[in-house]
Protein backbone atom coordinates (compact mmCIF):
# COMPACT_ATOMS: atom_id res chain seq x y z
CA UNK A 1 0.00 0.00 0.00
CA UNK A 2 2.77 2.52 0.83
CA UNK A 3 4.22 2.33 -2.72
CA UNK A 4 0.82 4.18 -4.06
CA UNK A 5 1.13 7.28 -5.30
CA UNK A 6 -0.67 10.48 -3.52
CA UNK A 7 -3.18 10.13 -6.34
CA UNK A 8 -3.87 6.61 -5.80
CA UNK A 9 -3.79 7.48 -1.54
CA UNK A 10 -6.18 10.07 -2.57
CA UNK A 11 -8.67 7.84 -4.14
CA UNK A 12 -8.86 4.96 -1.72
CA UNK A 13 -9.43 7.34 1.24
CA UNK A 14 -11.87 9.22 -0.82
CA UNK A 15 -13.75 5.86 -1.26
CA UNK A 16 -13.20 4.55 2.40
CA UNK A 17 -10.96 1.84 1.24
CA UNK A 18 -8.23 2.37 3.67
CA UNK A 19 -7.43 2.46 7.50
CA UNK A 20 -5.28 5.89 8.24
CA UNK A 21 -4.18 4.10 11.33
CA UNK A 22 -2.91 1.19 9.48
CA UNK A 23 -0.72 2.63 6.70
CA UNK A 24 0.52 4.75 8.87
CA UNK A 25 2.38 1.75 11.11
CA UNK A 26 3.32 0.25 7.69
CA UNK A 27 5.25 3.86 6.95
CA UNK A 28 6.54 3.45 10.46
CA UNK A 29 7.69 0.17 9.89
CA UNK A 30 9.57 1.23 6.82
CA UNK A 31 11.39 3.63 8.71
CA UNK A 32 12.29 1.66 11.18
CA UNK A 33 13.86 -0.58 9.30
CA UNK A 34 15.94 1.27 7.28
CA UNK A 35 16.44 4.64 8.54
CA UNK A 36 19.34 3.60 10.40
CA UNK A 37 21.16 2.34 7.75
CA UNK A 38 20.48 5.08 5.43
CA UNK A 39 19.85 8.16 7.75
CA UNK A 40 17.11 9.62 6.02
CA UNK A 41 15.83 10.99 8.80
CA UNK A 42 16.58 13.58 10.96
CA UNK A 43 13.81 13.51 13.50
CA UNK A 44 11.20 11.36 13.38
CA UNK A 45 7.95 12.48 15.21
CA UNK A 46 6.21 9.18 15.63
CA UNK A 47 4.12 9.56 18.39
CA UNK A 48 2.32 12.58 16.64
CA UNK A 49 2.46 10.84 13.17
CA UNK A 50 -0.19 8.54 15.16
CA UNK A 51 -2.20 10.24 17.20
CA UNK A 52 -2.78 13.00 14.12
CA UNK A 53 -3.48 9.42 11.83
CA UNK A 54 -6.16 8.14 14.43
CA UNK A 55 -7.13 11.63 14.42
CA UNK A 56 -7.75 11.12 10.72
CA UNK A 57 -9.64 8.28 10.89
CA UNK A 58 -12.03 9.71 13.33
CA UNK A 59 -12.92 12.61 11.21
CA UNK A 60 -13.90 9.89 8.20
CA UNK A 61 -15.89 8.30 10.44
CA UNK A 62 -17.76 11.39 11.87
CA UNK A 63 -18.10 12.47 8.35
CA UNK A 64 -16.37 15.71 8.92
CA UNK A 65 -14.70 17.47 5.24
CA UNK A 66 -11.39 16.07 4.05
CA UNK A 67 -8.91 18.29 2.29
CA UNK A 68 -7.07 15.87 -0.89
CA UNK A 69 -4.26 15.09 1.55
CA UNK A 70 -6.07 13.73 3.93
CA UNK A 71 -4.26 11.16 6.47
CA UNK A 72 -1.06 11.17 3.38
CA UNK A 73 2.09 11.62 4.52
CA UNK A 74 4.50 14.18 3.49
CA UNK A 75 8.13 14.41 4.00
CA UNK A 76 9.92 17.90 5.19
CA UNK A 77 13.07 18.76 3.97
CA UNK A 78 14.87 19.93 7.64
CA UNK A 79 15.31 23.54 6.26
CA UNK A 80 11.97 24.22 6.14
CA UNK A 81 10.16 25.22 9.61
CA UNK A 82 7.19 23.17 10.81
CA UNK A 83 5.91 24.37 13.69
CA UNK A 84 6.30 21.90 17.30
CA UNK A 85 8.39 19.92 15.38
CA UNK A 86 12.53 20.37 15.81
CA UNK A 87 13.98 21.88 13.07
CA UNK A 88 17.72 21.91 13.02
CA UNK A 89 18.81 23.63 9.47
CA UNK A 90 21.62 20.42 9.28
CA UNK A 91 22.86 22.47 11.97
CA UNK A 92 24.05 21.49 15.52
CA UNK A 93 23.74 24.60 16.58
CA UNK A 94 20.55 24.70 16.03
CA UNK A 95 19.59 21.47 17.61
CA UNK A 96 17.29 22.77 20.48
CA UNK A 97 15.09 25.20 17.45
CA UNK A 98 11.45 24.21 17.82
CA UNK A 99 9.26 26.69 15.49
CA UNK A 100 6.15 28.17 16.63
CA UNK A 101 5.57 29.55 13.44
CA UNK A 102 5.50 27.31 10.24
CA UNK A 103 6.58 27.83 6.58
CA UNK A 104 3.44 28.84 4.48
CA UNK A 105 3.66 26.06 2.60
CA UNK A 106 3.93 23.54 5.42
CA UNK A 107 0.49 25.51 6.47
CA UNK A 108 -0.72 24.83 3.22
CA UNK A 109 -0.21 20.95 3.18
CA UNK A 110 -1.84 20.66 6.53
CA UNK A 111 -4.71 22.35 5.84
CA UNK A 112 -4.93 19.71 3.37
CA UNK A 113 -5.09 17.34 5.24
CA UNK A 114 -1.64 16.15 5.38
CA UNK A 115 0.58 14.27 7.92
CA UNK A 116 4.19 15.09 8.82
CA UNK A 117 6.36 11.77 10.17
CA UNK A 118 8.96 13.98 10.22
CA UNK A 119 12.26 15.95 9.31
CA UNK A 120 14.06 15.30 6.37
CA UNK A 121 18.62 15.13 6.70
CA UNK A 122 19.76 18.24 4.85
CA UNK A 123 23.35 19.04 4.45
CA UNK A 124 24.30 22.20 7.02
CA UNK A 125 22.22 25.10 6.32
CA UNK A 126 21.24 23.94 3.01
CA UNK A 127 24.84 24.13 1.21
CA UNK A 128 26.11 21.20 -1.13
CA UNK A 129 28.63 19.09 0.69
CA UNK A 130 31.49 17.36 -0.82
CA UNK A 131 30.87 14.19 0.34
CA UNK A 132 33.34 12.07 1.31
CA UNK A 133 33.36 7.63 2.72
CA UNK A 134 32.85 9.16 6.39
CA UNK A 135 31.39 12.31 5.72
CA UNK A 136 28.01 11.89 4.19
CA UNK A 137 23.88 13.33 4.41
CA UNK A 138 22.51 9.52 3.68
CA UNK A 139 23.73 6.76 2.34
CA UNK A 140 22.72 6.52 -1.48
CA UNK A 141 20.25 3.52 -2.88
CA UNK A 142 22.83 2.47 -5.55
CA UNK A 143 25.53 1.70 -2.64
CA UNK A 144 26.90 2.48 0.37
CA UNK A 145 29.82 3.02 -1.57
CA UNK A 146 28.20 5.63 -3.99
CA UNK A 147 27.72 9.52 -3.52
CA UNK A 148 24.11 10.40 -2.87
CA UNK A 149 24.41 14.37 -3.70
CA UNK A 150 24.68 15.73 -0.55
CA UNK A 151 22.22 18.28 -0.49
CA UNK A 152 18.57 17.44 0.49
CA UNK A 153 19.27 14.06 -0.28
CA UNK A 154 17.58 12.96 2.55
CA UNK A 155 14.10 13.86 1.09
CA UNK A 156 15.48 11.64 -2.09
CA UNK A 157 16.15 8.62 0.13
CA UNK A 158 13.02 9.08 2.15
CA UNK A 159 10.55 8.72 -1.12
CA UNK A 160 12.79 6.00 -2.87
CA UNK A 161 12.51 3.83 0.62
CA UNK A 162 8.50 4.31 0.97
CA UNK A 163 9.01 6.42 4.75
CA UNK A 164 6.34 8.88 2.62
CA UNK A 165 4.59 9.29 -0.33
CA UNK A 166 5.85 13.03 -1.82
CA UNK A 167 7.91 15.43 -0.03
CA UNK A 168 8.63 19.31 0.04
CA UNK A 169 12.41 20.69 0.18
CA UNK A 170 14.19 24.04 0.04
CA UNK A 171 16.59 24.83 -3.09
CA UNK A 172 19.17 27.32 -2.39
CA UNK A 173 21.54 26.74 -5.45
CA UNK A 174 21.42 23.17 -6.80
CA UNK A 175 20.90 21.28 -3.16
CA UNK A 176 17.65 19.68 -4.43
CA UNK A 177 18.66 19.25 -8.02
CA UNK A 178 22.03 17.46 -7.41
CA UNK A 179 20.84 14.86 -5.36
CA UNK A 180 17.13 14.56 -7.50
CA UNK A 181 19.77 13.24 -10.20
CA UNK A 182 21.72 11.47 -8.53
CA UNK A 183 18.62 9.61 -6.89
CA UNK A 184 16.75 9.54 -10.18
CA UNK A 185 13.66 11.30 -8.36
CA UNK A 186 11.30 13.48 -10.45
CA UNK A 187 12.09 16.83 -8.69
CA UNK A 188 10.07 20.15 -9.40
CA UNK A 189 11.53 23.57 -8.21
CA UNK A 190 9.18 25.96 -9.74
CA UNK A 191 9.64 29.78 -10.65
CA UNK A 192 11.05 31.80 -7.44
CA UNK A 193 8.15 32.75 -5.56
CA UNK A 194 5.57 30.71 -7.00
CA UNK A 195 5.12 28.91 -3.87
CA UNK A 196 5.01 30.56 -0.84
CA UNK A 197 7.04 29.64 2.02
CA UNK A 198 8.15 32.25 5.06
CA UNK A 199 7.90 35.81 5.37
CA UNK A 200 11.79 36.60 4.42
CA UNK A 201 13.36 33.45 5.16
CA UNK A 202 15.55 34.12 7.90
CA UNK A 203 17.97 31.48 7.46
CA UNK A 204 20.47 33.45 4.89
CA UNK A 205 19.35 31.25 1.70
CA UNK A 206 19.13 34.25 -0.59
CA UNK A 207 18.10 31.85 -3.79
CA UNK A 208 15.08 30.09 -1.47
CA UNK A 209 12.48 28.40 -3.52
CA UNK A 210 10.69 25.58 -2.52
CA UNK A 211 10.17 22.27 -4.38
CA UNK A 212 8.32 18.92 -4.71
CA UNK A 213 10.06 15.83 -4.72
CA UNK A 214 7.40 13.32 -6.12
CA UNK A 215 6.89 9.60 -7.08
CA UNK A 216 5.93 10.94 -10.75
CA UNK A 217 4.79 13.88 -12.90
CA UNK A 218 1.36 13.55 -12.17
CA UNK A 219 1.47 14.08 -8.26
CA UNK A 220 3.70 16.83 -8.57
CA UNK A 221 0.91 18.07 -10.45
CA UNK A 222 -1.48 17.81 -7.73
CA UNK A 223 0.54 19.25 -5.05
CA UNK A 224 0.87 22.19 -7.01
CA UNK A 225 -2.54 22.54 -6.79
CA UNK A 226 -2.54 22.95 -3.73
CA UNK A 227 0.76 24.40 -2.48
CA UNK A 228 1.01 27.06 -5.60
CA UNK A 229 0.70 30.52 -5.07
CA UNK A 230 1.04 34.48 -3.54
CA UNK A 231 0.63 34.99 0.34
CA UNK A 232 0.62 38.94 1.62
CA UNK A 233 2.26 36.95 4.74
CA UNK A 234 5.66 36.35 1.86
CA UNK A 235 6.94 39.60 0.20
CA UNK A 236 8.61 37.15 -2.00
CA UNK A 237 5.95 35.12 -3.33
CA UNK A 238 4.70 36.69 -6.65
CA UNK A 239 1.45 36.49 -8.23
CA UNK A 240 0.61 34.37 -10.96
CA UNK A 241 -2.63 33.32 -12.92
CA UNK A 242 -4.00 30.35 -11.36
CA UNK A 243 -3.67 27.21 -13.26
CA UNK A 244 -5.11 23.94 -13.14
CA UNK A 245 -2.30 21.86 -12.86
CA UNK A 246 -3.94 18.22 -13.55
CA UNK A 247 -5.71 19.32 -16.40
CA UNK A 248 -2.07 21.29 -17.92
CA UNK A 249 -0.90 18.01 -17.92
CA UNK A 250 -3.09 16.31 -19.95
CA UNK A 251 -2.69 18.93 -22.86
CA UNK A 252 -0.54 17.83 -25.64
CA UNK A 253 2.65 19.03 -26.18
CA UNK A 254 2.47 19.39 -30.02
CA UNK A 255 4.24 22.43 -31.78
CA UNK A 256 6.37 23.28 -28.89
CA UNK A 257 9.78 25.12 -29.52
CA UNK A 258 12.33 22.79 -27.63
CA UNK A 259 15.83 24.05 -27.27
CA UNK A 260 18.62 20.96 -26.68
CA UNK A 261 21.38 20.61 -25.53
CA UNK A 262 23.97 18.20 -23.89
CA UNK A 263 25.47 20.58 -21.35
CA UNK A 264 26.16 23.93 -20.64
CA UNK A 265 29.13 26.61 -21.24
CA UNK A 266 32.03 23.93 -20.80
CA UNK A 267 30.44 21.42 -18.24
CA UNK A 268 31.40 17.92 -19.34
CA UNK A 269 28.62 15.29 -20.30
CA UNK A 270 28.85 11.34 -20.47
CA UNK A 271 27.87 9.00 -23.58
CA UNK A 272 24.58 8.07 -21.93
CA UNK A 273 23.07 11.56 -21.18
CA UNK A 274 24.60 11.83 -24.73
CA UNK A 275 22.16 9.26 -26.15
CA UNK A 276 19.41 10.38 -23.77
CA UNK A 277 19.18 13.75 -25.56
CA UNK A 278 19.20 11.98 -28.54
CA UNK A 279 15.97 9.59 -27.97
CA UNK A 280 14.38 13.00 -26.99
CA UNK A 281 14.90 14.84 -29.62
CA UNK A 282 13.30 11.93 -31.62
CA UNK A 283 10.49 11.83 -29.81
CA UNK A 284 9.74 15.24 -30.23
CA UNK A 285 10.45 15.81 -33.45
CA UNK A 286 7.65 12.80 -33.76
CA UNK A 287 5.06 15.23 -32.10
CA UNK A 288 5.49 17.99 -34.55
CA UNK A 289 7.72 20.00 -31.73
CA UNK A 290 10.41 22.62 -33.52
CA UNK A 291 13.71 21.28 -32.22
CA UNK A 292 17.12 22.81 -32.59
CA UNK A 293 20.50 21.92 -30.75
CA UNK A 294 20.96 25.54 -28.85
CA UNK A 295 22.46 26.44 -25.79
CA UNK A 296 22.04 29.96 -23.93
CA UNK A 297 25.17 31.86 -23.91
CA UNK A 298 25.47 32.09 -19.95
CA UNK A 299 28.85 31.66 -18.13
CA UNK A 300 29.27 29.72 -14.56
CA UNK A 301 27.71 30.90 -11.84
CA UNK A 302 29.11 29.61 -9.09
CA UNK A 303 31.19 31.95 -7.72
CA UNK A 304 28.73 34.96 -7.68
CA UNK A 305 26.23 32.35 -6.11
CA UNK A 306 28.72 31.49 -3.08
CA UNK A 307 29.73 35.39 -3.01
CA UNK A 308 26.06 36.43 -1.87
CA UNK A 309 24.99 33.10 0.17
CA UNK A 310 28.41 33.85 2.02
CA UNK A 311 27.52 37.28 2.92
CA UNK A 312 23.57 36.09 4.07
CA UNK A 313 25.37 33.16 5.84
CA UNK A 314 26.93 35.74 7.93
CA UNK A 315 24.40 37.94 8.97
CA UNK A 316 21.84 35.40 9.48
CA UNK A 317 24.42 33.12 11.26
CA UNK A 318 27.49 35.20 12.40
CA UNK A 319 26.77 35.65 15.85
CA UNK A 320 25.48 32.14 16.35
CA UNK A 321 28.76 31.16 14.68
CA UNK A 322 30.85 33.99 17.21
CA UNK A 323 28.98 31.87 20.20
CA UNK A 324 29.34 28.52 19.55
CA UNK A 325 32.19 27.99 16.69
CA UNK A 326 32.46 24.33 17.37
CA UNK A 327 28.71 24.03 17.03
CA UNK A 328 29.11 24.44 13.08
CA UNK A 329 30.56 21.94 10.44
CA UNK A 330 33.80 23.44 8.84
CA UNK A 331 32.51 24.30 5.29
CA UNK A 332 29.19 26.48 7.29
CA UNK A 333 32.31 27.91 9.28
CA UNK A 334 34.44 28.65 6.17
CA UNK A 335 31.40 30.41 4.40
CA UNK A 336 30.29 32.14 7.25
CA UNK A 337 33.92 33.63 7.68
CA UNK A 338 34.14 34.37 4.14
CA UNK A 339 30.69 36.55 4.13
CA UNK A 340 32.64 38.66 6.63
CA UNK A 341 34.96 39.63 4.58
CA UNK A 342 32.61 40.33 1.47
CA UNK A 343 33.00 43.59 0.54
CA UNK A 344 29.73 45.77 -0.61
CA UNK A 345 31.18 46.08 -3.85
CA UNK A 346 31.89 42.78 -4.33
CA UNK A 347 28.36 41.59 -2.97
CA UNK A 348 27.08 44.15 -5.75
CA UNK A 349 28.84 42.66 -8.22
CA UNK A 350 28.09 39.21 -8.14
CA UNK A 351 24.33 40.59 -7.89
CA UNK A 352 24.36 41.72 -11.20
CA UNK A 353 26.00 38.34 -12.42
CA UNK A 354 23.21 36.67 -11.38
CA UNK A 355 20.69 39.26 -12.94
CA UNK A 356 22.95 38.87 -16.28
CA UNK A 357 22.54 35.62 -16.22
CA UNK A 358 18.75 35.66 -15.84
CA UNK A 359 18.36 38.50 -18.20
CA UNK A 360 20.07 36.41 -20.84
CA UNK A 361 17.75 33.40 -19.88
CA UNK A 362 15.16 35.52 -20.66
CA UNK A 363 16.02 36.77 -24.17
CA UNK A 364 16.68 33.09 -25.22
CA UNK A 365 13.11 31.91 -24.15
CA UNK A 366 11.75 34.54 -26.46
CA UNK A 367 12.46 31.90 -29.40
CA UNK A 368 11.94 28.66 -26.90
CA UNK A 369 9.57 27.49 -24.98
CA UNK A 370 11.44 24.81 -23.20
CA UNK A 371 15.19 24.08 -22.54
CA UNK A 372 16.25 20.46 -22.13
CA UNK A 373 19.83 19.36 -20.72
CA UNK A 374 21.62 16.91 -19.44
CA UNK A 375 21.27 17.13 -15.48
CA UNK A 376 24.40 16.16 -13.66
CA UNK A 377 25.93 14.87 -16.77
CA UNK A 378 27.06 11.80 -15.10
CA UNK A 379 25.40 8.71 -13.31
CA UNK A 380 26.50 8.34 -9.34
CA UNK A 381 29.64 7.39 -9.35
CA UNK A 382 32.06 5.82 -6.09
CA UNK A 383 33.15 7.80 -3.34
CA UNK A 384 36.78 8.58 -4.77
CA UNK A 385 35.66 7.41 -8.37
CA UNK A 386 36.12 9.66 -11.40
CA UNK A 387 32.32 10.46 -12.82
CA UNK A 388 31.60 9.72 -15.73
CA UNK A 389 31.71 12.92 -17.88
CA UNK A 390 35.28 13.27 -16.78
CA UNK A 391 38.58 12.07 -17.40
CA UNK A 392 41.50 10.53 -14.90
CA UNK A 393 44.05 13.43 -14.70
CA UNK A 394 41.40 16.06 -15.33
CA UNK A 395 42.01 19.12 -13.00
CA UNK A 396 38.92 18.58 -10.50
CA UNK A 397 38.64 20.97 -8.12
CA UNK A 398 34.68 19.81 -6.89
CA UNK A 399 31.27 18.83 -7.34
CA UNK A 400 31.25 22.42 -9.82
CA UNK A 401 32.96 20.41 -12.33
CA UNK A 402 30.18 17.17 -12.98
CA UNK A 403 27.17 19.34 -11.97
CA UNK A 404 27.40 23.06 -12.41
CA UNK A 405 24.16 22.90 -14.55
CA UNK A 406 22.32 22.19 -10.94
CA UNK A 407 23.54 25.41 -9.90
CA UNK A 408 22.57 27.61 -12.93
CA UNK A 409 19.38 26.07 -13.02
CA UNK A 410 18.48 26.69 -9.58
CA UNK A 411 20.01 30.66 -9.24
CA UNK A 412 18.04 31.54 -12.59
CA UNK A 413 14.37 31.46 -11.12
CA UNK A 414 13.65 29.66 -13.92
CA UNK A 415 11.25 26.79 -13.36
CA UNK A 416 13.62 23.57 -13.75
CA UNK A 417 12.26 19.57 -13.33
CA UNK A 418 14.65 17.09 -13.04
CA UNK A 419 13.25 14.11 -15.01
CA UNK A 420 14.43 10.33 -14.69
CA UNK A 421 14.68 9.73 -18.40
CA UNK A 422 16.67 5.83 -18.16
CA UNK A 423 19.04 3.79 -16.50
CA UNK A 424 22.67 3.53 -18.03
CA UNK A 425 24.52 0.01 -18.44
CA UNK A 426 25.30 -0.70 -14.87
CA UNK A 427 21.47 0.36 -13.87
CA UNK A 428 22.16 3.92 -12.47
CA UNK A 429 19.66 6.92 -13.44
CA UNK A 430 20.17 9.12 -16.32
CA UNK A 431 18.49 12.44 -15.52
CA UNK A 432 17.43 15.31 -18.09
CA UNK A 433 16.86 18.89 -16.83
CA UNK A 434 13.50 20.70 -18.71
CA UNK A 435 13.55 24.49 -17.76
CA UNK A 436 10.61 26.86 -18.92
CA UNK A 437 9.86 30.37 -18.63
CA UNK A 438 8.58 31.49 -15.15
CA UNK A 439 5.37 30.97 -14.81
CA UNK A 440 5.21 28.30 -17.35
CA UNK A 441 5.21 25.27 -14.85
CA UNK A 442 1.99 23.98 -16.61
CA UNK A 443 3.98 23.51 -19.94
CA UNK A 444 6.69 22.04 -18.32
CA UNK A 445 4.73 19.65 -15.95
CA UNK A 446 2.95 18.91 -19.65
CA UNK A 447 6.22 17.97 -21.55
CA UNK A 448 7.58 16.11 -18.34
CA UNK A 449 4.44 13.89 -18.70
CA UNK A 450 5.30 13.49 -22.51
CA UNK A 451 8.63 12.35 -21.37
CA UNK A 452 7.99 10.21 -18.46
CA UNK A 453 5.88 7.90 -20.56
CA UNK A 454 8.19 8.17 -23.35
CA UNK A 455 10.88 7.16 -20.67
CA UNK A 456 8.73 4.27 -19.10
CA UNK A 457 8.69 2.50 -22.75
CA UNK A 458 11.96 3.16 -23.11
CA UNK A 459 13.03 0.44 -20.43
Amino acid sequence: MIDKSVRKLNRLVEAREINIAELTEQYIAEIHQHNDHYQAIATFSETSFRLLAETADQMLQSGEERGPLHGIPILIDDLIDVANMRTSYGCEAYSNNVPDVESIVVRRLRDAGALFPGKASTSELGLILEEEADRFICRSPWGDDFVSGGGTSGVMIGISKNFAAAAIAMDVGGNVLLPAAFNGMFALVPSYGRIAHTPIYSRGLMFASVALITQDVADSAFLMNIVAGHSEVDPLSVRMPNVDYMTAIQRPSRGLSVALTNAMWNAPCDDDHRSAISRIEKLLKSTDCNVVYKRPPIRESIDAWKTIQCANLHASHGHQHQKNPNRFGTIAAEWIDQGAQTSAMEYIEAQKRIYGLRLLLREFFTSFDVLIVSAAGCVPFKYGAVPSNLQAGDNLTGWQDYASMCNIAAVSGFPTANLPVGLSKEGLPICVFAIAKPGDEDLLLSLCKLLEESAVEHK
